[in-house]
């Protein structure tokens, strides 16, 4: 067993001068719990040579937190600007029947999405202080708009309490079923109760994405460094490349295919199929339906996904360095440490493979 000194020892310094907010105590639990969880695994699988060492690879593994720590504590998007009693210092109106395609290119601030009250598209962006310098440009090129927020003058960066804030805000009308393409280069991105079924890219450089209660043919996330958040989304594609941080996903349908090159995959309440890979991170999966095959692939990471209990499925388990544990009871063609291949029932329909480096794969 993990002394808990050790961890509270390893996790204080790191979470230190930042403002114990609810949500910084939510996910240094969670963290906490995380590092117990995989120290436990490297003790078990005889991967580390004491609690101290496993703690250590463990916190090692989780990589850089001040990004997730920095955008946790600060003040969220809807308190800083776009009040009811706000004025927009761009507001512009066009119909949805003579727009294909919206892009975005903001160099800083935030994006908000949500839907229109009315049938038009309505775009506004708020600003504290007035810029004009990074006031929104709005540009109609045949069917499409071309939207950019240009960075504001550093000099203005460098007047006390004068840092300069930006949020643009696209309201979508559910007959829209065109493309939008959004880069951010540093913020946040919240898109909500959105139906259109639409084409989406996002690309955020810097930052956080948050989606909930949102339906899309094609959601396409790429993010240099931050998270991605999803409740309650559906989509007939989601493809996510992270660079570093993590993705977690809640109540997400979908055709997967997760990438995340430094940091953790976290899914709940799933229903659909796919491919999910960490280079540096672990897999949790919980799965409600699977829809056809699920590949999992962790490099340097543990890989833990439960599977619907009445839902029979064929797997093919291999770790290079680590054990396999399929805790259910199947049909095994092959039982050895390092690999499990088999099925629940001989009716099993799609299949879950499995691979990981350097960790363990749990399969509940």
């Amino acid at each position: 067993m993990i002394n808990e000194a050790l961890i509270t020892a390893a996790l204080n310094p790191i979470f230190a001068g930042y403002p114990q907010t609810d949500d910084l105590i939510d996910l240094y639990d969670e963290v906490k719990t995380d590092v117990r969880e995989h120290a436990q695994d490297l003790l078990d699988n005889h991967d580390a040579a004491s609690a101290q060492e496993a703690v250590n690879i463990a916190v090692k593994e989780l990589g850089d937190l001040a990004e997730p720590l920095r955008l946790i504590t600060a003040t969220p998007e809807s308190e800083i600007i776009a009040t009811p009693n706000s004025q927009a210092t761009v507001d512009q109106t066009f119909s949805p029947q003579a727009i294909h395609q919206i892009f975005l290119d903001a160099d800083y601030g935030n994006v908000r999405i949500t839907p229109s009250s009315d049938q038009h598209i309505h775009i506004r962006q708020f600003q504290r202080p007035k810029t004009d310098s990074g006031q929104l440009q709005i540009a109609l090129v045949q069917d499409s708009i071309r939207l950019t927020v240009p960075a504001p003058s550093w000099l203005q960066y460098m007047i006390p309490f004068r840092h300069p804030t930006s949020l643009v805000e696209i309201n979508l009308p559910s007959d829209f079923t065109g493309t939008l393409d959004v880069a951010l280069k540093s913020g946040s991105l919240v898109a909500r109760d959105l139906d259109n079924h639409t084409d989406v890219k996002l690309n955020l450089r810097s930052g956080s994405a948050n989606l909930s209660r949102s339906s899309f043919a094609t959601l396409n996330v790429r993010l240099t460094s931050g998270s991605i958040k999803t409740d309650q989304v559906s989509a007939d594609q989601f493809t996510v490349d992270n660079h570093s941080g993590s993705i977690k996903m809640s109540n997400t349908t979908a055709q997967f295919d997760i990438l995340a090159h430094s940091g953790s995959v976290k899914g709940t309440t799933l229903t659909g199929a796919g491919r999910f890979m960490a280079h540096s991170g672990s897999i949790k999966l919980h799965w409600t339906q699977m829809t056809g095959d699920i590949n999992l692939e962790a490099h340097s990471g543990s890989i833990k996904s439960e599977l619907p209990l009445d839902e029979p499925f064929k797997f093919n388990l291999q770790a290079k360095s680590g054990t396999i544990k399929v805790n259910r009871q199947a049909i095994f063609d092959v039982q050895i440490i390092g690999a499990a291949i088999g099925k629940t029932d001989p009716s099993a329909q799609y299949e879950v493979k499995g691979r990981a480096h350097s960790g363990t794969i749990k399969i509940d």
